[in-house]
């Protein structure tokens, strides 16, 4: 993005004010575009961290409730 900026400024400062336009627009699709794809990436990595959250959640619960009977006289709590 950092170049694209370089080019639309150097457009400016030659006279090409519809170039520097042009690549100003197309620097802030890229912005655009990369922050979606951050937020996205972002929601996904959270996703999977949960979903891994949950399913050792579940299974220290299984664990505990299934081995909870052993001082109980073979009952389960």
């Amino acid at each position: 993005m950092k170049p694209i900026l370089y080019f639309a400024n150097k457009a400016d400062i030659e006279g090409h004010n519809e170039v520097a336009d042009w690549f100003e627009t197309l620097a802030k699709a890229e912005r655009s575009h990369a922050n979606r794809y951050h937020k996205a990436l972002t929601e996904l990595i959270y996703q999977f961290l949960l979903k891994r959250i949950n399913i050792r959640r579940a299974m220290w619960a299984w664990f505990l409730g299934w081995h909870s009977h052993c001082g109980s006289g073979g009952q389960r709590r």
